[in-house]
């Protein structure tokens, strides 16, 4: 993995990026993990679109359940490893946690380690989050989590590293278990929220930032 520039960017009428891998590693992963990705990036829109369709005008409920037939979780938590470890900004997060990039790259089969957990939520929003790697501190306590984000309809992804979560996301850390070839059923119930502002693992919608603010 590469490191973010000290400064400025290149724009890129592909989309939001960086350059932070090689171009074998970028291409592995655009072989065994970004079509099953894609595939569940598509039903889980797909699901929200229809669900958005069903339900009466008025504020959304805090969490949603989707249920999904045909996904390869292993092949969708791999891709989500990488993104974590590309948005994680330098080489430090894969020295220190060399288990992430095995499920990765050596496509490892197993449990991550229990200080590290993937939250999944989903958002509903035009803008894209990415955050690097960031304290929580819990100033009663004194402990800390370091968290790293990749945010972007219709999915929030959090990395949390530490013992101390209060994530209301859904834990998918186990689906590091299954093979990326697998096929199956997944039921995700999760928040619901949108990217409004800058803080990592904040999906609160506009009002109710307001409302906690008046």
């Amino acid at each position: 993995m590469g490191e973010f520039p000290s400064s400025g960017w290149d724009d890129l009428q592909r989309g939001a990026g960086m350059y932070a891998t090689c171009r074998g590693c970028n291409s592995f992963g655009g072989r065994a993990y970004v079509p099953a990705y894609s595939d569940f990036v598509a039903s889980a829109l797909a699901g929200l679109v229809s669900w958005g369709q069903s339900v009466e005008d008025g504020p959304p409920p805090p969490r949603v359940r989707l249920s999904a037939d045909r996904v390869r979780p292993g092949a969708v938590i791999r891709q989500v490893l990488f993104m974590l470890l590309v948005a994680s900004g330098s080489s430090g997060l894969g020295d220190r946690f060399p288990v992430l990039r095995s499920f990765v790259l050596d496509q490892r089969v197993g449990t991550l380690p229990s200080n590290l957990r993937v939250y999944l939520s989903f958002v509903v929003t035009s803008r894209i989050r990415i955050n690097s790697t960031q304290i929580r501190l819990n100033l009663v306590t004194g402990s800390n989590v370091a968290m790293v984000e990749v945010a972007g309809p219709p999915f929030a992804w959090l990395l949390e590293i530490g013992d101390d979560s209060s994530s209301e996301s859904q834990d998918v850390s186990d689906w590091t278990k299954f093979p990326p070839d697998y096929q199956g059923r997944v039921d995700v119930e999760t928040v619901l929220g949108s990217v409004v502002n800058p803080f990592v693992g904040d999906y609160r919608h506009v009002w109710q930032i307001e409302a906690d603010a008046s």
